[in-house]
């Protein structure tokens, strides 16, 4: 019996492992040009700025490599690559701990890695949700000491 129930621990832990990878493949839908937003919350006042958007995504081999634009501040603009490290257990440095199909058919991916935001130490959150049309990444912290996370920023992209 405690074989049995040992078998059966082993199975749904594996089972509840492997749903917390991604494969480059589940990212191809991201592959393209991408138009939309920057929402984030300004350290200075708190208050919400929005920022019009672009991104262009290509896949190469393991890896997404991003241009991101800026419409009303091209200063801004920038490039950064996405690699899947340790078996697909993490984004860069970020640990997937949860990887599910929306009843839409999107793939949510939520991530987290200790950090700062603000120049306070913080659990960082990062939260994807991507399909073929739509794409959002949405970046919450969890400062020390506190119980409450709050939205810090929000890409939201349409693809074109």
């Amino acid at each position: 019996m405690k074989t049995i129930l040992l078998r059966i621990s082993l199975f749904f832990t594996t089972i509840s492992i492997a749903q917390n990878t991604v494969q480059i493949s589940d990212l191809e839908v991201l592959q393209g040009n991408w138009q939309g937003e920057l929402m984030y919350i300004n350290y200075s006042d708190n208050q919400e700025v929005t920022l019009k958007s672009t991104l262009q995504l290509e896949i190469k081999k393991d890896k997404v490599i991003g241009k991101i634009g800026y419409t009303n501040e091209p200063s801004a603009n920038g490039k950064f690559v996405i690699k899947l490290k340790e078996n697909g257990t993490f984004i860069n440095n970020e640990e997937i701990i949860t990887r599910s199909k929306q009843d839409d058919g999107s793939l949510k991916i939520t991530t987290k890695y200790d950090g700062s935001d603000n120049n306070k130490p913080a659990i960082i959150f990062i939260t994807y949700v991507l399909n073929d049309t739509n794409f959002t990444m949405t970046k919450e912290v969890l400062f020390e000491n506190t119980t409450e996370r709050f939205v810090r920023n929000r890409y939201t992209y349409k693809k074109l």
